[in-house]
């Protein structure tokens, strides 16, 4: 188990990932590089109450309780992301992105670049993507109660399932379905 109130900078060459039945309690901004392996935290009651920064061949930071907040997010390959509230998906690029908030909405703090499909629900809450810096090549998916989606190339929308919030849509080119 790892807790931390301050700054935590972990940097591997070869990925990292954490043990069975441990825990990553951080109170303070996180930077964790896993160079060009994959960085997977995905242990139940992981806690990061600050910016978490990742970079790795692949990202996924799942199952966490409360709240998760993205910095830095830069991955060649696929971004999964998982809480049981709030998700802010920061600034991040990656070929894919899979973003799941079971009690909360899901946000953003700086643009978004997908080169691939994006999966984006949030069954309870509502999704607001709308950096006008986003570059969201693939599809998008989105479930939840609303969403907003800005997209400064052309949007493609995958499988939308939304509720009273509705959908507003905005591209820099067409949008098709």
């Amino acid at each position: 188990n790892v807790t931390a109130t301050g700054t935590t900078n972990v940097a591997s060459a070869g990925g990292g990932s954490q043990a069975a039945g441990t825990t990553l309690d951080l109170a303070g901004p996180a930077n964790i590089s896993g160079g060009t392996g994959a960085v997977t935290l995905t242990n139940t009651g992981n806690q990061f109450d600050s910016a978490l920064s990742l970079g790795g061949s692949n990202v996924t930071v799942q199952n966490v309780p409360g709240n998760l907040t993205l910095g830095v997010v830069s991955t060649p390959g696929a971004l999964t992301v998982g809480a049981s509230g709030n998700v802010d998906l920061g600034n991040a690029t990656a070929s894919t992105l899979s973003a799941t908030s079971t009690g909360g909405d899901i946000t953003q703090t700086g643009p978004l670049n997908v080169s691939g499909n994006s999966t984006v629900a949030a069954p309870t809450g509502t999704i607001a993507l709308n950096d006008p810096g986003n570059v969201l090549d693939g599809s998008i998916a989105l479930s939840g109660v609303g969403a907003t989606v800005v997209d400064s190339t052309p949007l493609t929308l995958g499988n939308v399932a939304l509720g009273s919030g509705g959908l507003a849509a905005t591209a820099g080119g067409d949008i098709t379905q």
